[in-house]
């Protein structure tokens, strides 16, 4: 009810107590508070709903108590309620502790404020969400301790079956009983998510909005009139929120990485058994594991674990600078967004496309790369068939990965990246002690240093890539001279050379396939920030020039040439890489296509036939969402491309001040001829 009545008060009233703006000038300022109002009725509306209407409030009682029991029953374990009440009294504290800081925060500016019901609505609103997210937070640390006597349990019973004179049947009882266990703790998980599948939406929403808004409102408190009692508050309610998420993706990273630690120990025992009964319940409740895994997904659109964490702070961040910067462009009326030159914003209408093109670009890849590192996430993926492929070329050619020379080349890829963030923050740091200060400076640095992680992340990926087509390729090697061995042996002898064709094909297969993901992982990115570079490595030397003609500042022009050469770095390590690997892949293909001539085995030659044509249907390359390859070719028309812009950029502006100057003078000409 507080909240329609502060509703009710919106059009006089900024919502926000903790800060005030100039509601008529400030448009900006006016969105963002009408938009965290406008979330937080949602918000409680979607709680309210879920309260009143949802079947799944008295069930997660009755299903831990019929756990417990089945624990004690089936495997002669008790639940440790010294550690469930351990956790459970430290998510109670931390809840008392937020709700007391704002009750207080909330006192003290009721008696120093005169818009008590505001203050007192938007007081019971942070109850009510804080509540609700440690409730939330509670279910899954239970579960979480129930995992961990479940990992107690498993231990015991692979420690049991390790030994020499095992008793099967009770054995198969107990890995029985497991398996049902797990099976009723992941039900249990999925029914926790689905009574709070609405609101757990509602307050990451909410939470996300509020983690760069309340920045902002320091901002502008700091900007406007230094208030220290509604800093500190802002600042608190920051860290609280913060807190809140990471105690929470903790808590399911936790249960996630205890499912896959016993998952793996399961399969591990389940090989080299000579018992198939045992060997095929290990197999069981393993794959089992592996397909219930513990996810909590936010109404199917998010999976909270620590990787969320990362993207919600990354998130937070971009859309931090990026309300400040509409702040400061509102607070100026000649803001230009390349922070790095001066120009007539009014009358060089060319310099104004130019720094308007690659803000828009800027704006377009920051979006991308935002929307891929939330939603279209094949990181986990890419890592899974990365690791299946290494254990398939130990199991079936008995071949361990060169980690030295992964190590050595990922850690090239870390230096490049490393010198290159270096470089340009100190170049920041250099341009804002010679100069005035910008904290648009800032906010370029940190905007360049996500595109460049950005690409980095495309480059490491490619790297690795890299490493295992030379694995294939000293793999093909030795089965090109096994071929050449065993060419005038009886065919017993060829027959594991036929298997270990089959192999390499497979993985050759699996290999393109790990290619086609990562393509799809950077499918929008990849070709933004393509584009981006394009656009500042064209512009960038006409900012200098510009500089230079109107002698400004010549640490801008050390600026923009460290950027320029940060950019095509990164732009020919990427080329490079991609053409290495395509390279390797016309090197096995050729290879085998070699090896055709002068056999008379049959399935031997429909067999190099067929991995000769998969290596030429199936290449190794790299494309931005199938618009251009990454190779050498699009470096050279990448520079071809830069060189011809930059002198059609430097001739459309002296084509402008030859043109002003000869208006200037005719008509002073005409001026003069007047009566």
């Amino acid at each position: 009810m507080c909240i329609y009545l502060a509703g009710m008060l919106r059009w006089k009233l900024n919502f926000s107590y903790t800060v005030t703006y100039d509601v008529v000038n400030n448009s900006v300022s006016r969105r963002i508070d009408l938009f965290n109002f406008g979330v937080l009725i949602l918000s409680h509306g979607i709680i309210s709903m879920e309260l009143l209407w949802s079947k799944y409030n008295d069930q997660f009682e009755q299903q831990l108590q019929r756990f417990s029991h089945q624990l004690r029953v089936h495997l002669a374990h008790k639940l440790n309620l010294g550690r469930v009440k351990r956790h459970c009294w430290l998510i109670y504290c931390f809840m008392l502790t937020r709700n007391g800081l704002i009750i207080a925060m909330t006192l003290y500016n009721c008696i120093a404020s005169t818009i008590t019901l505001v203050i007192l609505a938007n007081c019971y609103s942070e109850v009510v969400i804080i509540t609700r997210c440690s409730e939330l937070t509670l279910h899954i640390v239970l579960i979480l301790c129930c995992y961990k006597d479940l990992q107690q349990v498993a231990q015991q019973t692979m420690r049991s079956l390790e030994r020499l004179d095992i008793d099967l049947a009770a054995s198969l009882e107990r890995l029985n009983a497991l398996q049902a266990l797990h099976v009723q703790l992941w039900k249990i998980q999925r029914d926790v998510e689905n009574k709070f599948r609405r609101s757990l939406t509602a307050i990451i929403f909410k939470y996300f909005v509020d983690a760069f808004v309340l920045p902002y409102w320091i901002f502008v408190i700091v900007d406007r009139n230094y208030n220290a009692p509604y800093v500190l508050h802002c600042a608190s309610e920051e860290f609280g929120r913060l807190l809140e998420i990471s105690i929470l993706c903790w808590c399911c990273a936790q249960c996630q990485q205890l499912q896959r630690c016993f998952s793996s120990q399961f399969y591990r025992l389940s090989r080299n058994r000579k018992l198939e009964q045992l060997n095929a319940a290990l197999l069981r409740i393993s794959v089992q594991l592996a397909q219930e895994n513990f996810q909590l997904n936010v109404d199917g659109l998010i999976k909270v674990n620590n990787e969320f964490l990362g993207k919600f702070v990354f998130a937070v961040m971009s859309y931090l600078f990026i309300c400040i910067q509409f702040r400061m462009n509102m607070s100026s009326t000649e803001v230009h967004f390349n922070y790095m030159v001066i120009y007539d914003f009014c009358h060089d209408h060319f310099s104004r496309m130019l720094d308007l093109v690659n803000y828009v670009t800027l704006t377009a890849t920051h979006a991308a790369i935002t929307i891929e590192v939330l939603w279209l996430n094949r990181t986990e993926q890419i890592e899974q068939q990365l690791e299946h492929i290494r254990q398939l070329l130990l199991l079936q050619f008995g071949c361990k990965m060169n980690l030295a020379r992964v190590r050595r080349y990922c850690n090239l890829n870390y230096m490049c990246l490393i010198v290159r963030l270096l470089a340009l923050t100190a170049m920041t740091l250099y341009c804002n002690l010679n100069s005035n200060p910008s904290v648009l400076l800032y906010y370029g640095l940190y905007s360049e240093l996500v595109l460049l992680m950005r690409l980095s992340e495309f480059n490491l990926y490619a790297t690795l890539i890299m490493a295992f087509y030379m694995e294939l390729h000293d793999i093909s090697n030795c089965l090109r001279m096994e071929l050449n061995w065993t060419r005038f042996r009886i065919w017993s002898a060829r027959r594991t050379s036929l298997k270990r064709l089959c192999s390499l094909q497979q993985l050759h297969g699996l290999l393109w396939q790990v290619v086609r993901c990562i393509e799809d992982n950077f499918a929008w990115s990849l070709i933004l920030l393509m584009l981006k570079y394009f656009v500042d490595t064209s512009v960038m030397p006409y900012w200098i020039y510009i500089n230079i003609i109107n002698d400004i500042d010549v640490s801008m022009v050390y600026y923009c040439i460290t950027e320029d050469l940060c950019k095509l770095c990164g732009i020919i390590l990427s080329c490079l890489i991609c053409t290495r690997c395509a390279l390797l892949q016309q090197q096995l293909r050729a290879m085998f296509h070699g090896l055709l001539t002068d056999r008379h085995s049959r399935q031997l030659n429909y067999r190099l036939l067929s991995i000769s044509r998969q290596l030429s249907q199936e290449c190794c390359q790299f494309s931005a969402s199938g618009l251009l390859l990454i190779n050498n070719e699009t470096l050279g028309k990448f520079l071809f491309g830069m060189v011809t812009y930059i002198v059609i950029c430097i001739q459309f502006r002296k084509a402008l001040i030859a043109k002003t100057l000869t208006d200037a003078v005719v008509s002073t000409i005409s001026l003069s001829q007047l009566p």
